[in-house]
């Protein structure tokens, strides 16, 4: 027999059928034999039907013999009612033991049953499982998990659980950055065999690009235009390209970085971010410490920023912004800091109260709240201090703080939590997406649990005030 797919988890690698149970053969010839016994007993004694000693039976054996189909039609039509439909969930590992042409799970012995490790509800003895449609019913099952929420007020968030709809058998790891078009397209700069894979805002796959052509996804914005600027650590370039991929633009020579701390670009560039007048601000900040301007066909005009801690310096350049009046704010990410420069490189001030600034998103307009992620501690000492994330923290132009999302209780896998925000965009409606490098920072974060096999790189928060 055949079974009808409802839903599939990778995550979890188990699939939920939609089954019901229907009267088996078994039943029917069970009914059917009993008629014909009687109507075989009736037959042998119809001839003394005549009889003075069995005056009543002529009448009698038609009346019989209806009542016998009457029972067999109902007997059918019960066992029909009964069978209502069932949803069975189980791992892909063990789908064929279960659903084989006449199975019949309630006849498997208890260990194999729970060696099946289905959740299959009690089927009447005798009945056997067979498969019927998907139905709006089963698409519309509740969520068995009740909703997780962060933050409150107006930033108040839904966590959407499994959003990401990708082709059997991909997954994330480490999504470095998102960026949104305007059409709401949603673009994963990953780590994986697919850099970059395109979704609409509900989480349906579109397309993906790429491959072959990125070495270490790191840094993504998208401009007015949905031109992508792809920042790649590995190969130490910056690539303009369209939104199916076509590169328009290189900036750096691939594989050819600069002298470490050199302040020529690039070594390990980390994120661009372009002006009102489309310049290209680049910051570079891993084998450098500095940012970076091009004009918008790629030539250099200037640089800044040295090693240090003081204003105008970076430890680890690691994310960068712009707003629609020019200004310039980069995360300077172990100094624990956002520092803001006007269009030429010229320091004005600093946000602080931060811990390890990695992701930066403007939400827009004029006077904008800016999103920060941020990365819990990465040192043994600290690793397991509370209220020092990974967290996302929402301010407003100046710096100041009025929301926190999570990051009370560090870093985990359960809803609600963090495990490296390191990238950061948001779509027209105000939902949020995050980008983590969760599969990098897990030895960190977790030095005595292994990793698994899988590792959630990506998390939408719907806004919900």
């Amino acid at each position: 027999m055949s079974a009808k797919l409802v839903e599939r988890d990778e995550s979890a690698d188990a699939e939920t059928w939609l089954i019901h149970t229907s009267p088996t053969p078994r039943q029917g010839w069970s009914a059917l034999a009993v008629a014909a016994i009687l109507l075989l007993g009736f037959g042998a004694i119809a001839p003394f039907a005549d009889t003075p000693l069995l005056p009543t039976l002529e009448g009698f054996i038609p009346a019989v013999e209806a009542t016998i189909f009457v029972t067999y039609v109902a007997h059918w039509i019960v066992l029909a009612r009964d069978a209502k439909p069932q949803e069975a969930r189980c791992p892909r590992r063990f789908r064929d033991d279960l659903f084989q042409r006449n199975s019949d799970p309630t006849t498997l012995p208890a260990r194999a049953a729970e060696r099946m490790q289905c959740n299959i509800k009690p089927i009447e003895r005798g009945t056997q499982i067979m498969a019927i449609d998907v139905t709006d019913r089963a698409r519309r099952a509740p969520e068995t998990v009740p909703a997780v929420f962060l933050g409150a007020g107006e930033h108040r968030y839904r966590i959407v659980e499994k959003w990401a709809k990708l082709p059997d058998g991909w997954d994330l790891p480490d999504v470095a950055a998102v960026g949104v078009d305007s059409k709401d397209r949603i673009y994963l700069f990953n780590r994986g065999e697919h850099p970059m894979v395109v979704l609409d805002r509900d989480g349906n796959f579109i397309r993906s690009w790429g491959e072959g052509l990125f070495r270490r996804a790191h840094g993504l914005h998208i401009d007015a235009h949905d031109q992508l600027y792809c920042t790649d650590d590995g190969d130490h370039t910056v690539r303009k390209c369209t939104p199916e991929g076509k590169v328009l633009l290189t900036i750096g020579i691939p594989d050819k970085p600069a002298p470490y701390m050199s302040g020529e670009p690039f070594h390990r560039c980390t994120h661009t971010a372009l002006s009102p007048k489309g310049d290209i601000y680049v910051s570079d900040g891993y084998g450098n410490a500095c940012v970076h301007k091009y004009t918008p066909d790629g030539k250099r005009i200037m640089t800044w920023g040295e090693p240090g801690t003081d204003p105008g310096q970076f430890n680890i350049v690691h994310n960068i912004v712009t707003d629609e009046d020019g200004w310039v704010y980069v995360a300077d990410r172990e100094n624990h800091r956002v520092q803001v420069f006007d269009g030429n490189g010229k320091y004005e001030t600093e946000w602080n109260h931060l811990h390890r600034p990695c992701a930066l998103c403007c939400c827009g307009g004029r006077k904008p709240n800016f999103i920060i992620g941020e990365l819990g501690p990465g040192m043994p000492v600290n690793l397991n201090v509370p209220n020092l994330g990974p967290r996302l923290t929402i301010v407003d132009a100046q710096g100041k703080r009025i929301a926190r999302l999570g990051g009370e209780n560090g870093p985990g896998l359960d809803t609600g939590k963090f495990l490296a925000p390191h990238g950061l965009a948001l779509d027209s409606r105000g939902d949020i997406y995050v980008g983590e490098v969760g599969v990098t920072t897990w030895k960190t974060s977790f030095p005595d649990t292994p990793r698994p096999k899988i590792v959630r790189c990506l998390q939408k928060l719907e806004r919900v005030s």
